[in-house]
């Protein structure tokens, strides 16, 4: 059953007119389901918004959407289970989410038929006109000389350690976060503002100085004169994928080039770490502009040894105990359809940690942590005391800095635990299939200079026979070839640049 074909593509005009009779549900919180919400005006009653993340069930609408027109029945969003309680025959959901796919299989499993995706604010646009651009009416607004806006997503990332730089500085920085859960935490001296509050979100970009993303602007903003945008990227200094343009699955479509092509237009400055990443950012975003060597501020953190504590502190991991972190990442459920799923490396976690024990005698622990594209799956697992999810953890190279050894499989996470010596493991079960049909690599992934297992076999006689000091000489010998060399001063150099901008 191909469920992309009974998705239809669901407007404001034909919900008002068509669906009086049934109960709405908006399954999804973020900014299309505000947008939503905000064009339906009052006219068509919503029963209801629910969403797969626990972090944002049980609290109100408002946290996440400006809803404040019309009528919703129930402020408080949702756990999706709740549907179960009604007639299937009687619910229409309209779904704000990427993950529209696995939502319509959800569904589908309740028996509901009528499922509908919204269409988003940037295809309304595309039909009516730049006048429902919700960045337009700011672009008159006066820019914050001393407003850095960052999204990462999450508190985490490049944006993160450079942030922790700039509120060192003299100058007296306005930094705003923009992140997808309305609840980050963040440190004193930075103000969030939610995405899905779309009038607050546009405020704050378009008034900004510098915008600093490490994926891409919002395709309906507005970059204006003497506003300065830097592309980070959510990779260090060295990467193994290609990316953006180069990568023939995504960017085969005219649309998303377009999409990466203005992207690129409007890019000041990219802030690399290599002569391999600029030469590759080069081609990846068609990127004509000034790269700024400054290193690979996220990988700071490799070199913060009080992370060790904070880690085991937080999962409450004995001190004394080892970690290991599982950092697979996501495939696509599709040549067709561009959705991240979670891939089944059928790891036997048990036999892992035997080995482990064995060969140090020690006890440890693994922090299984999926990509972020696909880490709401996690909690869809079944989890133990001694293996651990940590997917939802905003910081993904904490994890690796507390951690004593890395298994991943083609994350660019990799490379970042090498800077420091640790040992990484490479566990890539469908090697042949994601090397030579899903993804096109800048590297050849035999050429790294780490072990690689295929199976719980091979991975149990790599333990069993690692060599640490072979493992560092190799390692030394690659970042040297690929002029890679991090001292964990990155984002330093990174905050001085944004500082003389200002």
């Amino acid at each position: 059953m191909n469920l992309l074909k009974e998705i239809s593509i669901i407007s404001t005009e034909s919900l008002q007119t068509g669906y009086h009779a049934n109960i709405i549900v908006i399954f999804g919180v973020g900014a299309n389901a505000s947008w939503f919400i905000h064009y339906l005006d009052g006219k068509t009653p919503i029963e209801m918004v629910v969403d797969n993340d626990t972090r944002k069930q049980g609290h109100t609408v408002n946290t996440y959407m400006k809803y404040n027109k019309g009528e919703l029945r129930n402020e408080i969003v949702m756990n999706p289970e709740i549907l179960r309680q009604y007639d299937p025959e009687s619910i229409i959901v309209t779904v704000a989410s990427v993950h529209y796919t696995e939502i319509a299989e959800q569904l589908h499993g309740y028996g509901i038929k009528k499922v509908f995706w919204i269409k988003t604010i940037k295809e309304h646009t595309e039909e009516n006109g730049d006048a429902d651009n919700p960045a337009k009416k700011y672009i008159y607004y006066p820019i914050s000389r001393y407003k850095v806006f960052i999204q990462m997503g999450t508190y985490g990332g490049h944006g993160k350690y450079i942030s922790e730089q700039l509120l060192k500085s003299d100058i007296d920085i306005d930094i705003v976060w923009g992140v997808k859960n309305a609840k980050s935490e963040v440190p004193d001296g930075i103000r969030i503002v939610y995405e899905g509050n779309i009038d607050d979100y546009y405020k704050e970009l378009e008034t900004c100085h510098v915008a600093i993303f490490d994926s891409r602007l919002p395709e309906y903003a507005i970059k204006r004169a003497n506003q300065y945008y830097i592309q980070v990227k959510h990779w260090g200094s060295i990467t193994l994928k290609k990316f953006f343009l180069d990568e023939k699955l995504m960017y085969q479509d005219e649309h998303l080039r377009n999409i990466a092509l203005r992207d690129s237009e409007v890019t000041d400055y990219i802030f690399s770490g290599s002569e391999f990443d600029e030469k590759s950012c080069r081609s990846g975003f068609a990127f004509k502009g000034k790269f700024i060597r400054v290193g690979s501020a996220r990988s700071d953190a490799m070199f913060d040894k009080a992370l060790y504590d904070k880690v085991r502190n937080y999962y409450k991991i004995p001190q004394n105990a080892r970690i290991v972190l599982y950092a697979p990442t996501f495939r696509y459920l599709s040549s067709e359809q561009n959705v991240s799923k979670v891939g089944d490396a059928n790891l036997d976690y048990n036999r892992l940690l035997s080995a482990l024990e064995k060969r140090t005698g020690d006890d440890w622990y693994v922090l299984l942590r999926f990509h972020p594209s696909v880490a709401i799956e996690s909690e869809k697992m079944g989890f133990t005391d001694r293996v651990i999810n940590a997917s939802l953890y905003d910081d993904s190279q904490e994890l690796a800095s507390a951690s004593d050894l890395m298994i991943t499989d083609y994350s660019s996470i990799m490379f970042e635990p090498a800077y420091v010596g640790k040992p990484v493991i490479l566990y890539a079960y469908d090697k042949s299939s994601y090397v030579n049909k899903e993804r096109d690599l800048l590297l050849d992934y035999d050429s790294l200079p780490f072990p690689c297992a295929e199976n719980n076999d091979e991975l149990e006689e790599i333990i069993k026979k690692f060599n640490q000091e072979k493992y560092q000489s190799d390692v030394k010998d690659f970042l040297l070839k690929y002029g890679v060399n991090e001292d964990g001063h990155a984002s330093e150099q990174a905050a001085k640049f944004i500082c003389s901008i200002i």
